[in-house]
């Protein structure tokens, strides 16, 4: 029998029960797939990471809802990230920022982690993104969420980032945010047969007024209505916003907003590195919640 810790860590935010909940399990290379699906079922976050091969500088991942494997979950990376800062898991350097990898089904992903503030900031950079139209449009969006199709112009476009399979579009307002509803069971079915994995909405009105951009994102198709504060998403956002106008061309720094409407506020800032290739380096923080011990 071996003992596992278990940390359930509040992701891109700096408030207790703020963000997106993620577990991280560290050491996992004993774990069979089948325990890591039946650890993750029973701790029941919409994703668990487990940690296997890590070196100072390097690791894989595995991610994991309740349900099911999937490919890549940005924050659960952050929460693993978190917590490997917090356990002082390297030498700190005089500027005390640490450079990692980390590998997954999808990417090599270069991480960093800046522990000089008192609370460590977690950053990745982004692969190339590139967004295409898809077949799946406004009206289709608005038939299915149940909602007035006015809340999308006529000429809003629907595009999907074609490595990951989200799709992203834009409404006005926060309003207008407000009255999508997560519970569709028709959304889940029209994505699931264009192959659509995630859903994500933005509007250039915000919560905060130093924010740029608010979004929801919409996983129907694995069974999770919406999720609080999402990685993965944000370069398709950003690229997307750009593409449209919808923010300040000028700006070098973006912050985006996430769940507020779901009482569970978020928010995490992207810097442009390259404006033509659309990479991008996306940094939030993290809570730790608690940590538990698990033997079997």
């Amino acid at each position: 029998m071996k003992t596992y810790t278990f940390h359930h860590v509040d992701s891109f935010t700096d408030t207790l029960f703020g963000g997106n909940p993620a577990g991280v399990v560290f050491n996992a290379e004993w774990l069979s797939e089948e325990t890591m699906q039946a650890f993750a079922r029973e701790v029941n976050l919409s994703e668990t990471v487990f940690i296997t091969n890590q070196t100072g500088t390097s690791c894989t991942m595995r991610y994991f809802t309740p349900s099911e494997e999937v490919k890549f979950c940005g924050h659960a990376t952050v929460a693993w990230l978190f917590i490997w800062a917090q356990e002082n898991k390297r030498e700190s350097d005089s500027k005390q920022v640490a450079h990692l990898t980390i590998s997954n089904w999808l990417w090599d992903l270069s991480m960093s982690v800046d522990s000089s503030w008192a609370h460590p900031l977690m950053s990745m950079t982004t692969p190339e993104t590139q967004l295409s139209p898809t077949a799946f449009t406004w009206s289709d969006v608005a038939e299915r969420f149940w909602v007035w199709a006015d809340i999308f112009a006529d000429d809003t476009p629907i595009l999907l980032d074609k490595a990951q399979q989200y799709a992203y579009i834009s409404v006005n307002s926060f309003a207008q945010l407000e009255l999508l509803n997560p519970m569709s069971t028709q959304l889940q079915h029209i994505l699931s047969k264009d192959g659509i994995y995630g859903l994500w909405v933005l509007c250039p009105e915000t919560y905060a007024s130093e924010a740029d951009l608010h979004c929801r994102g919409f996983f129907p198709t694995l069974w999770l209505p919406e999720d609080p504060v999402t990685w993965s998403m944000q370069w398709g956002i950003v690229t997307y916003a750009r593409m449209h106008s919808l923010i300040d061309p000028q700006k070098s720094q973006i912050l985006v907003e996430q769940w507020h409407i779901m009482w569970r506020p978020g928010h995490l800032s992207v810097d442009i590195l390259d404006r033509k290739k659309n990479i991008y380096t996306i940094s939030g923080r993290a809570v730790h919640v608690y940590s538990a011990h698990m033997t079997f």
